[in-house]
């Protein structure tokens, strides 16, 4: 059985780059949306494509030039965009949005707004199209998971237990590029709970930051600056966190989520008052987290806690056969959202794809194929390219490379 996603496409999130800043953040984009993000340079203005349901300027310190962006290009009617930057005060804001912006965030403390941000406008821009009635789950959850491996279908029928028992907490374990991002959204999707948010947090990215996203923080009882706010916890009231790297939180915070999970009841940070919740937590392992618990990385009280239900992801080198149906479908997609002709995989090429171990999985693979795609002949997958594209992403580096493959 092959799974793949419908004949409509999915919502695109069109990511403007604006300066170097911030080059690494959108990979994640791609993996929980369904490789549904294209990033453009500034100077390109908006690409040709369908179905845009947001438009992020990433500015890094060049906010100005997106400011004068906004100026100079009409979105789509309907269409929100948000400047991401790195300033904390209140003057670029305000000129940000009254440029036509949407709204204005500061990484890295806004990321988990951010990613609000964007699976809200996607979820809108789905309803607006009419992909399914509101409130109706989807009639296939994983259509966009690409496998005729027995690994991966066993992972996919055991996924169906999560969406069925929709307040049982969860452990994802597997490598960078496997897909955990996808299946916990299209787990929340065709669960009762997919009414509510469904909010991501990678907890690696800002660790400094991480009690206060969680767990929300009350105001400055003597009139200060620090102003009350409510956590993803609290946000998601109703829906799923999805907790990306949760062993990356630190170990006392560990401790007082655990606690969380089993009360139902949170303290915000600097407070006694307690708040009760109705969330599902999702988080994500990269290894065994029984390991991770014996060398002192995950708190044995959260994993009793979200280890209810541990499904493991296989790597792309486990499932046998799906590497040349993924980069199949890849090459179309990638093709269609550039304007070139789809084009066919030689021998050559398939043999090499084959060969190649992989260790950044999908991710790798799709960073792989486009870079090959763009610079080869138009309707073609030229091998050379593509063996230089594997060899750049060697060079790059392990930090950086699985920056970029992160799931």
């Amino acid at each position: 059985m092959v799974e793949t996603q419908g004949k409509q496409t999915a919502p695109k999130v069109v990511v403007v780059q604006l300066s170097e800043a911030f080059g690494d953040v959108w990979g994640w984009v791609a993996d929980e949306l369904g490789d549904s993000a294209v990033v453009v340079q500034s100077h390109n203005g908006m690409p040709p494509v369908s179905d845009v349901a947001i438009v992020l300027l990433s500015a890094g310190a060049a906010e100005r030039d997106a400011l004068e962006w906004l100026e100079s290009h009409n979105l789509p009617t309907g269409v929100p965009a948000i400047v991401v930057g790195i300033d904390y005060g209140r003057r670029l804001p305000a000129q940000a949005v009254k440029a036509g912006a949407a709204d204005y965030f500061a990484l890295p403390d806004d990321l988990p707004l951010v990613r609000s941000a964007i699976t809200a406008a996607v979820d809108r821009c789905r309803g607006a199209n009419g992909r399914r009635r509101a409130g109706d789950p989807p009639a296939e959850p994983f259509a966009g998971v690409i496998t005729e491996s027995d690994a991966m279908q066993q992972a996919l029928e055991r996924a169906v237990w999560l969406i069925k028992y929709a307040n049982v907490p969860a452990t994802l374990v597997g490598e960078p590029g496997t897909g955990k991002g996808l299946i916990a959204r299209a787990v929340h999707d065709a669960s009762e709970r997919r009414q509510s948010p469904f909010v991501p947090l990678d907890c690696g990215s800002v660790p400094e930051s991480v009690h206060f996203d969680l767990f929300g923080q009350t105001g400055d009882p003597t009139g200060g600056a620090t102003a009350a706010r409510p956590g993803l916890l609290e946000v998601a009231e109703g829906g799923t966190v999805f907790l990306h790297d949760v062993h990356a939180i630190p170990i006392e915070m560990q401790a007082e989520l655990a606690r969380v999970l089993r009360t139902n009841v949170l303290r915000r940070v600097g407070g006694a008052k307690e708040y009760p919740i109705n969330v599902r937590i999702i988080g994500t392992c990269r290894e065994d987290p029984e390991r991770m618990v014996e060398r002192g990385e995950l708190h044995r009280d959260l994993y009793s806690e979200m280890g209810v239900v541990t499904l493991r992801l296989p790597a792309l080198r486990e499932r046998n056969g799906d590497v040349l149906l993924i980069a199949r479908a890849l090459v179309g997609r990638i093709a269609q959202e550039h304007g070139l002709p789809e084009p066919s995989l030689s021998s050559e090429v398939e043999r090499f794809l084959l060969d190649h171990s992989w260790p950044g999985n999908v991710r790798e693979l799709k960073t792989v194929l486009v870079r090959a795609l763009l610079l080869s002949p138009p309707g073609d997958v030229s091998l050379s390219q593509l063996r230089a594209a594997v060899d750049v992403m060697r060079a790059a580096g392990s930090d950086q490379m699985m920056a970029e493959v992160r799931s």
